[in-house]
């Protein structure tokens, strides 16, 4: 079993954000292509993996709960006419005591 470093953040000035080649220069073919190459392809994937699958449970989440309270309503329909014959059962309980 592999032990895990732990990452260590630290800060970036806001000159050194923007990768070297593109600071203060224009879009050029080779800068893009420096650039691309200096990306980390494998945290890029994880972090696209990721997005993909935060997005994938919002949307089965929220596609649940709209079907929930569809099924909810349906119940609660055909459930009114049990419900009236039951206060009215209660009713007549509570006259008898």
């Amino acid at each position: 079993m592999k032990m895990l470093e732990t990452i260590h953040i630290l800060p970036v000035r806001a000159e050194s954000a923007a990768p070297a080649p593109l600071r203060g220069k224009k879009l050029d073919q080779r800068a893009v292509l420096q650039v691309v190459r200096k990306v980390d392809w494998k945290k890029a994937g994880l972090i696209a993996g990721g997005v993909t699958v935060v997005c994938a449970a919002a949307g089965t989440a929220s596609r649940y709960k709209f079907y929930q309270g569809i099924v909810a309503r349906e119940l609660k329909k055909q459930l009114a006419p049990l419900n009236d014959t039951l206060k009215i059962g209660r009713a007549s309980c509570r006259e008898r005591v």
